[in-house]
């Protein structure tokens, strides 16, 4: 398979293979590679007639639905690329990106979840939308409207009711993807993935995961706005394998989905996870198709209650600069080891290496420094942005991923956590993580949340605890756990139970809020300071 596939060149292929089989299961449906080909070029041709051409961007605010792999691949045939937009996204989230994404066409699902999406954009600010000159409204049953914010749009079935013309102006390096990062410290930037590193990851995906394998077939549970899912999507369609898609996670659904389709490949998160287990009894075999799970930084809880089922979960790391599935731990490692995100990277080609915070020098195996990768994968440029570029790339065109990790000498690395949650603890520069896993061991504790707190001129570790159900709550008891466990400077300066804590949810994954929590831990501690 040559690594200078454009996208529709991978379904071109498919096509010529295996057209009659099926590419997409969703609902009652199986879409062939026959179709999504056809479909894909009737599509291109409209957004050829609404003056898309290549170089250009269109955004697709869509949940995981078979007409976001044709908008994927008509755009990729015409040279354009997909801004990719959460379905979660309201008013601010989409100004934010679209006045800097400069899309051509906006495609929704105004009636979405039983939500009317054309009242979040009239409250988008109206230069923010500008650059839109046209929208398409995909729906199952409900009503399109004739304009939205005063300009055309357009029904899907309008769309596709029209004649295929063969057009394809895809090159390796046109623009395929574009993705937004989480923007939790600053604004949101662009990353630009070419459809030479989408299609070169993809190949990497296939061959690493077995993807491609005669029973395969492969769940894509996470939105494709995110690299994990769009990856998944995208690597079912470099291997010729069906793929199951859903608007909607729901673990009972997606067990019935698994079963009925012998899925044996799937991304998913931790959270994910948990809740499919929780929907099936271990002895059930609903899931028994199930073999090989990516799962990313939750993935060491999850090894073990996934293996008591026959499933391997593997750790993995990715990003939005370097695609979900980078790198991934193998199969027949340990258990222990198997779930640590980082692993070897999928590409031969890629090269990982950590340097230094203090000094800048790119450090041996084994020692702690801010990871960074250059790689097929990664992206070409954050859009519109001078400055984001320049930070983020080397003179010698590594990313810097804002991650701390280290080196192995076998050619894995280790990822640790964001350098932004390290803490200097006396001297020493401490990973939240390796505190939490002590502190998630104590019998009573569901899960822990270390963020770092001043305390009289000095940095210490400060506790967020989620409770198991039926047990009480003693902070002398872990205080005296975590200094027989622990060096002191890592025991926490206060332990305070939350039922849930902060969380964002992105496409990815769960984050939670360590900036939320950092306030929290700062006005508990200022009240106790002044009693």
């Amino acid at each position: 398979m040559s690594a200078d596939l454009t996208l529709p060149a991978f379904v071109d292929r498919q096509l010529e293979k295996s057209g009659d089989k099926p590419a997409i299961f969703y609902g009652e449906t199986a879409m062939s590679y026959a179709e999504l080909s056809r479909l894909s070029r009737i599509v291109a041709r409209s957004f050829a007639d609404l003056g898309v051409r290549r170089g250009d961007r269109v955004a697709v605010w869509l949940p995981n639905i078979p007409a976001w792999h044709i908008c994927l691949l008509a755009c990729s045939r015409l040279g354009a690329a997909v801004v990719a937009l959460n379905t979660r996204f309201r008013s601010a989230e989409l100004a934010e990106i679209l006045g800097r994404a400069d899309a051509k066409i906006l495609v929704l699902w105004p009636d979405f979840r039983g939500i009317d999406f054309v009242p979040v954009l009239e409250e988008c600010d109206k230069a923010a939308l500008d650059s839109i000159k046209t929208y398409l409204c995909y729906s199952e049953g409900g009503v399109c409207p004739d304009k939205v914010r005063g300009k055309p749009a357009y029904s899907w079935q309008q769309v596709i009711a029209q004649s295929e013309r063969d057009q394809d102006d895809s090159t390796p390096e046109s623009g395929c993807v574009i993705f937004s990062t989480s923007g939790t410290t600053s604004a949101p930037k662009l990353g630009v993935h070419t459809q030479q590193s989408i299609c070169r990851h993809a190949i990497d995906t296939v061959n690493s995961f077995g993807y491609d394998a005669a029973d395969a077939a492969i769940m894509v549970a996470t939105p494709m706005c995110g690299t994990s899912g769009f990856g998944m999507g995208v690597a079912g369609l470099a291997a010729g394998r069906p793929q199951i898609v859903a608007p909607l996670f729901d673990e009972v659904e997606t067990a019935r989905l698994i079963s009925e389709q012998r899925v044996t490949h799937m991304h998913a998160t931790h959270h994910i996870l948990r809740r499919l287990f929780a929907a099936v009894p271990e002895n059930n075999n609903t899931l028994s198709t199930l073999r090989l799970v990516n799962c990313g930084s939750g993935a060491p809880a999850m090894v073990e209650m996934a293996n008591k089922r026959g499933i391997c979960v593997v750790g993995i790391y990715g990003s939005t600069e370097v695609q979900a599935r980078f790198s991934r731990q193998a199969e027949a490692l340990p258990l222990h080891e198997r779930g640590v995100a980082g692993g070897r990277p999928l590409s031969d080609e890629a090269v990982v290496r950590a340097r230094s915070l203090d000094s800048g020098r790119i450090l041996p195996h084994g020692e702690d420094g801010e990871l960074e990768i250059k790689a097929p994968s990664m992206i070409a440029q954050y859009l519109g942005n001078a400055e984001a570029n320049r930070r983020a790339f080397t003179e010698d065109r590594f990313v810097r991923t804002g991650d701390l990790g280290h080196t192995l000498s076998d050619g894995r690395f280790v990822f640790i956590s964001r350098i932004g949650d390290v803490l200097r603890l006396s001297g020493f520069l401490v990973s939240p993580i390796q505190i939490e896993r002590v502190i998630e061991e104590y019998p009573s504790i569901e899960a822990c949340q270390i963020v770092g707190i001043e305390v009289t001129g000095n940095l210490r570790p400060f506790a967020f605890v989620r409770i198991k159900t039926g047990h009480g709550f003693d902070e002398s008891q872990l205080t005296a756990y975590c200094r027989q466990k622990m060096a002191p400077y890592k025991t926490p300066v206060a332990f305070h139970r939350l039922d849930q804590f902060p969380v964002t949810e992105g496409p990815n994954q769960t984050k939670v809020q360590k900036a939320k929590l950092r306030e929290m831990a700062g006005a508990i501690m200022a009240g106790k300071s002044s009693h």
